[in-house]
């Protein structure tokens, strides 16, 4: 979780505010989103899918675009839930 509270003290210290926080994959981690839903700041990140079914597989179900409560589990650090938005894009 440094990862993410470390370099925002930094920002803080400096007198900005962060409106929105764009984080890659490698930060889509049940600490991490938890972390950021205490500390207020909005984010964004793309959902990692892992496994056939269930998981994040769950909320790509249908086409269009829509939001849905996510419940992202882990044995070592429990569960969070965020909201999701599913956006298709369809192309030939």
């Amino acid at each position: 979780v440094s990862v993410i509270t470390r370099p925002l003290d930094k920002i803080s210290a400096l007198n900005f505010k962060v409106k929105r926080l764009y984080i890659d994959r490698g930060h889509f981690s049940v600490p991490v989103i938890r972390q950021l839903k205490a500390l207020g700041i909005p984010f964004e990140t793309p959902t990692v899918i892992r496994g056939k079914k269930g998981g994040a597989r769950r909320p790509l179900r249908g086409g269009g675009g829509y939001k849905t409560a996510y419940t992202m589990k882990s044995r070592k650090y429990g569960s969070v839930t965020f909201d999701v938005w599913v956006v298709c894009v369809y192309s030939n």
